[in-house]
Formats: C-alpha cells, sequence, structure tokens
C-alpha cells in the first residue's frame, strides 16, 4: 500500500478488510496517542475513524462481513479491546477487565473475539550471599 498524504508513523501491519478492495492501519500520532485509518488498497480515500490512546501496538480485526473493526486502547492503565463501525461514529467499548488486552483477532463466523492478556508482575527475591 502507498502511504496515504500526511500519514506518517505507521505502527501496525495492516489489515485487509475481508469484503472490499479497503485497508485499516494504525498511526502512532505521538507517545501516546494512535489514529485507526481506512484507504483503498493504493492508499487513496483515506479516511480517519478514531483516535484514541495507546502506548503499544494495539491490533486491529475487521468482522467477516467487514462492517466493523476491532481494536486495542487505553482505558486508564488498561488495554481494553474496542469496536467501531467501518462507517465510523462512535467506538464501543467490547472489555472492561482489569487486566490489558489487545491483539484483538475475530473469528472466522464473527461469533467470537480472541484478544491477548498483558500481564504486569513484579516479583521481590532475595537469595543466600
Amino acid at each position: 500500500m502507498n502511504r496515504p498524504a500526511g500519514v506518517e508513523s505507521v505502527v501496525s501491519p495492516e489489515a485487509w478488510s475481508p469484503v472490499r478492495p479497503e485497508i485499516a492501519f494504525v498511526q502512532r500520532v505521538d507517545d501516546s496517542h494512535h489514529v485507526l485509518w481506512i484507504a483503498n488498497e493504493d492508499g487513496t480515500g483515506a479516511r480517519q475513524l478514531v483516535q484514541f490512546p495507546c502506548f503499544t501496538y494495539c491490533g486491529l480485526s475487521w468482522t467477516p462481513d467487514g462492517n466493523t473493526l476491532f481494536y486495542g486502547a487505553l482505558v486508564g492503565d488498561v488495554m481494553q479491546i474496542f469496536a467501531i463501525p467501518r462507517s465510523g461514529g462512535p467506538a464501543r467499548q467490547i472489555t472492561h477487565g482489569p487486566k490489558s488486552l489487545f491483539l484483538p483477532h475475530v473469528s472466522y463466523d464473527g461469533k467470537w473475539i480472541a484478544a491477548t492478556q498483558l500481564v504486569w508482575s513484579k516479583e521481590l527475591r532475595r537469595a543466600k550471599l
């Protein structure tokens, strides 16, 4: 894909629409904000769907009908999964748990979503001298 004019710092592998000659991708705006875009396969017609807080690669996945995109974004200090219609509009938070989830993947039949859980752990250890 040719990068659309004015879009720098693409941070995600692109996600092809399963039904249209379109591609979705995430642009890193700064250290804490990303933007989800959709463009034609040649990079023309790019349009911004949503800007969201995120510190890392958050992931993208389409529903099988190509009408909805799922992505990971920060809510406070926790990554959660969101859905947004391909046509735009407000994003809907899908997960609400206490642990970070990102890299969503929708099943082939659109009935399930899988995501990676990020677990942060701090441990204090001691050793005999």
